[in-house]
């Protein structure tokens, strides 16, 4: 339910600026016409939109879902799901089941298939005719637990369902449904329009039909009943204003306009129908297909299901019925911000939200739809029914597939359960009053350990759509085994066997429709077929218990898939690389990286990140556009070797745009670290921005990001050591770094995986100090205020004395490991982890966090520490901060700190030493960025205006062996020579041009 989870919690603004969103291939038997959904607003109003999460008042909790009824046959028919509560508190849900034979069937009279437009062409699978067809209705007692069949009325039709979703108890206990009566051919004694049928012994029998509007006049569908506060009952649906059975049904697909009727003695008599929609929309509305929900002062908020009249697609629209005595008038309608998705269903909750169900999420409005929030739930199974319990729990019914031929899909009905919670919010501050600020609050879980292997690269996760996260990992190589957690990565069931044909890699997604996937091997060029490749695909069950391997296509126009001179890391693409993002609205989307023709080559040229797109679970990806092809330094102020972008992870944001994280360092090296870049796209991945470094700096491969329920990002990282930092901004800073791990590569690759796994709750695997762990971490937004408070300290010398007079400087937050020192070269690591400057015996160490000297021109906060030690610092933002500390005699001291409301004083202990500071420039006095500069065995680079520092502790030398060199650079030639200390810091030193 997870991935499915965070697909639907967001906000989908920028779905509207998709031109053509088709989740999939519909056809449609129990909509008249083939429709979409879209929501409109109302007169006077703007246009529907989805707000972010920081908006909300309520959050739904306590998410569960279960199936509660599979058919005796397998692959299983249970579709069209109807809800309500009866009169004594318990639950009835009914559907339409079909068992038979899947072959073999004899087919509809010509006569009635021309006048049903069914099966559609081509498609024989879709006559039900020659199956045992019924409306079963269930019944529970116990709020849900448990089910029993009270009925199972048989039917006879070609068509794949007559009633079900139009049911609903009245207050007299009496269920009443609503039929189409059309459906039903071989039945020539009933009205062929839509009716209606009583049942007083709880569905066991039904009464006779009770048409709604005369047959001469009107042609009826009724889809939705529904009762009223005031005790009336209406009827939604669609009404053609021509006699019943006098056209095809594609005939009647452009005549139907919404149906509205209301009854005040429990559906005997009938007023209507009333006008729903304007005049001027009611010509080529297209569908019957709507639902409303009453709200606090009697206006009616409908969702509709139409075709657009522009496009001819299906949409969402939404309206507002006003209340004007005992009736309703319309309001203006709109498209709205949902997205196409089945039959709409609304529900007016008692906490006062009217909630959006469907399979792309649920979303709610406390102003009538004026604006719509996201709840951080999973979308819901196909034509979902809502109702809520007497204990304030929301039940959501609906069928696993789609509108399937029959065999074609294993349906079964299930249940989603939740509840409602007001959020607390702070007190309304005055206008210009901005004293509050968030902060997150971060929990780690205890973790648990998959293997003792730490220097890996194949261990991953995976969730499924029902919320079953899987974690493969290895002992010596390849993932060969899997374990799963049915609670979010807490605990973890026993091991087992992974497919054998999995190797390495993060990339897997899940699936709307339910399981999930994960690519294997390289694709293939399909020959004969230009641009287009096959790679195979694992699709996995809910459960995890069981997979198959499938073949998609990809096509990509103008890919290399051949080896390239200097490129043998890139020659071999398509290869999905991270994880694969389910989009709003159940795409799928994923990073890919590797060359196309007339792309530059050579070993430092880059590489063309790219994003492709799939519209249909997986099975067909298209390339969807270039995130980058940059191959010339777009930072050469920073050290390392620019390998152009590679390694890349994808995201949607809250607000509906598109996150992308890239890696775009080249050298194994622990001392020749590259930032992670970033990139945004507001159009779905066809155009991005260029990409700019993370801030702070992120070090730096294999980046995966994930967006949590609650909108904050998450990007997990590696090399050197493993991490998660998080953004409430859209990636445009990072904070809250765990770090569980620091060791260089060679000890642990680096290589790690994140996925959210539980509401609010995200897990990470990779290699630490200890072997392969698990690491679970919740993640919550907290509001606090003040948004300033003092930050303070006190310095004392190696004796616990007060020093007095050092200087304590508050500098931007520093993630980057960038000096180093090297020790003595362990046993049996790879050559080219060793520091190739100097002989075997030595290597670098696992980098740390620079000192960075105390200058003016840093245009930092300074202040001076007072006869007691003590510093502070006023009105100082909470986050994360750099302190530094000088003072003569002492060996600097730096420190990253968390600044959080009611922060306890931070306290510096200095040793004896001293700081060295200086500069390297070239012959023309201009500095010289990003060289290694060696200090016996420290090592530093220096920063954009040339410059380094070097704290040492006693004993200080007087002079030290001084070695230069910017690596990937073939301009300078390499120092090497013996300085004091004085000269260090007197004048810049020279870096000579080759």
């Amino acid at each position: 339910m997870f991935r499915e989870f965070l697909v639907e919690q967001r906000n989908r603004q920028a779905l509207s600026k998709r031109s053509a969103i088709e989740l999939e291939p519909i056809i449609m038997s129990r909509p008249f016409p083939l429709s979409v959904v879209c929501v409109c607003l109302f007169s006077g109003l703007l246009p529907g939109r989805v707000v972010g999460v920081d908006d909300a008042q309520f959050s739904a909790v306590e998410h569960t879902r279960q199936t509660i009824y599979h058919s005796p046959q397998t692959p299983g028919f249970t579709s069209w799901v109807g809800a309500w509560t009866m009169l004594d508190g318990s639950l009835m849900v009914c559907f339409t089941q079909a068992t038979g034979p899947l072959k073999g069937r004899p087919q509809a009279p010509p006569e009635v298939r021309r006048k049903l437009t069914w099966p559609p062409a081509g498609r024989p699978g879709y006559d039900m005719t020659g199956l045992d067809l019924r409306n079963v209705h269930l019944r529970s007692t116990d709020g849900g637990k448990t089910w029993a069949q009270v009925s199972a009325d048989p039917f006879k039709t070609c068509m794949n369902g007559i009633t079900g979703e139009a049911q609903t108890a009245l207050p007299d206990g009496t269920i009443v449904r609503g039929v189409f009566g059309s459906y039903l051919p071989y039945n020539p004694e009933l009205p062929k329009t839509g009716y209606l049928e009583r049942s007083t012994d709880g569905s066991r029998t039904w009464g006779e039909p009770e048409v709604l509007l005369p047959e001469p006049k009107y042609a009826v569908w009724p889809k939705r009943l529904r009762v009223l506060r005031d005790g009336r009952l209406i009827v939604l649906g669609g009404v053609a204003p021509f006699p019943a059975n006098s056209r095809t049904r594609t005939g009647y697909s452009r005549l139907i306009e919404p149906l509205l009727m209301v009854s005040s003695d429990q559906g005997r008599s009938w007023e209507g129908p009333i006008p729903v929609v304007p005049m001027e929309h009611r010509r080529n509305w297209g569908g019957e297909e709507f639902d409303a929900a009453e709200l606090a002062n009697g206006d009616l908020l409908c969702v509709f299901r139409r075709i657009d009249p522009s496009s001819g697609r299906s949409v969402r629209w939404q309206g507002l019925l006003k209340k004007t005595a005992d009736s309703w008038v319309p309001a203006e309608v709109r498209p709205a911000p949902f997205p196409h998705s089945g039959h709409p269903d609304v529900l007016a909750t008692r906490e006062g939200p009217v909630l959006h169900l469907a399979t792309t999420g649920i979303d709610w409005t406390t102003d009538a739809g004026r604006t719509w929030k996201k709840f951080r739930l999973p979308g819901t199974r196909y034509y979902p029914r809502a109702v809520q319990t007497e204990d304030g729990r929301i039940l959501v019914f609906a069928h696993v597939g789609g509108d399937d031929a029959y065999g074609k899909t294993d349906q079964s009905i299930v249940m989603d359960a939740f509840r409602l919670v007001k959020q607390k919010t702070p007190p309304e501050q005055p206008v210009g009053n901005t004293n509050h600020t968030e902060i997150l609050t971060i929990t780690r879980h205890p973790p648990t350990k998959l293997s003792p292997l730490r220097n890996q690269n194949t261990s991953s996760l995976s969730v499924s759509s029902t919320g079953v996260v899987a974690a493969y990992y290895g002992y010596d190589g390849a993932p060969k085994f899997f374990r799963t957690s049915t609670d979010g990565g807490l605990t973890w069931g026993p091991e087992h066997p992974s497919p054998p044909e999995m190797g390495g890699g993060q990339a897997s997604g899940t699936l709307r429709k339910g399981g999930s996937i994960r690519p294997v091997g390289m694709g293939q060029p399909i020959d004969g077929e230009p641009g287009w490749y096959l790679v195979d695909l694992v699709h996995f069950t809910d459960d995890f218990s069981a997979h198959v391997i499938k073949p998609a296509r990809i096509y990509m126009p103008g890919a290399i898939t051949k080896r390239v001179e200097g490129r043998s890391y890139v020659w071999y693409w398509p290869n999905f690389h991270s994880s694969i993002e389910t989009l709003i609205g159940g795409d799928l989307i994923a990073v890919m990286y590797g060359l196309f023709e007339g792309d530059a080559v050579g070993s430092d040229r880059g590489c063309r990140v790219i994003v492709v797109r799939s519209n249909d679970q997986g099975q067909t990806w298209r390339y969807q556009g270039t995130v980058s092809n940059e191959h010339q330094d777009p930072n050469p102020e920073l050290p390392g070797m620019f390998a152009g972008f590679t390694e890349s992870s994808i995201a949607q944001l809250v607000g509906g745009k598109l996150l992308c994280m890239l890696r775009s360092q080249g050298s194994h090296l622990p001392s020749e670290y590259r930032p992670l870049y970033v990139s945004w796209s507001e159009d779905l991945g066809k155009t991005w921005t260029t990409p700019v470094p993370t801030q702070p700096h992120l070090m730096n491969i294999l980046p995966t990001l994930v967006t949590l329920d609650n909108g904050v990002v998450a990007a997990v990282y590696g090399r050197p050591g493993v991490h998660v930092a998080f953004s409430t901004d859209d990636g445009h800073s990072w904070s809250n770094r765990i770090s569980f791990s620091h060791l260089k590569v060679g000890m642990v690759t680096g290589q790690v995986d994140g996925r959210q796994v539980a509401p609010h709750r995200l897990a990470v695997v990779g290699g630490i100090d200890r072997g392969t762990w698990l690491f679970p971490i919740s993640v919550e937004r907290q509001r606090v205020s003040p948004a300033q408070t003092t930050l303070s300290g006190r310095v004392l010398d190696d004796r616990g004395k007060a020093v007095a007079g050092a200087q304590v400087q508050r500098s931007p937050n520093r993630y980057t490991a960038d000096t180093w020192n090297i020790v003595p070269a362990d046993r049996g690591l790879p050559g080219y982890y060793h520091e190739s400057f100097f002989d075997n015996k030595m290597m670098p160490d696992t980098p740390r966090l620079g000192y960075r000297a105390i200058r003016p021109e840093n245009e930092s906060a300074t202040v001076t520490t007072d006869r007691a030690g003590r510093f502070r610092f006023t009105d100082v933002k909470l986050g994360e901060w750099v302190l530094t500390v000088e003072s003569d005699g002492f060996a600097p001291q730096h420190r990253r700190v968390h600044h959080l409301p009611n922060a306890t004083p931070h306290e510096f202990q200095l040793e004896p030493g001293r700081g060295v500071r200086g500069r390297i420039v070239d012959p023309q006095g201009r500095p010289v960025a990003a060289a290694c500069v060696v200090l016996g065995l420290f090592h530093c680079h220096t920063d954009e205006r040339g410059r380094f520092a070097w704290s040492l502790t006693k004993p200080v030398p007087t002079e030290v062996p001084v070695k230069v060199y910017k690596r990937y650079s073939r301009r300078y030639t390499v120092l090497q020579r013996v300085m004091s200390l004085v000269e260090i810091e007197r004048q810049p030193i020279i870096l000579k041009l080759k």
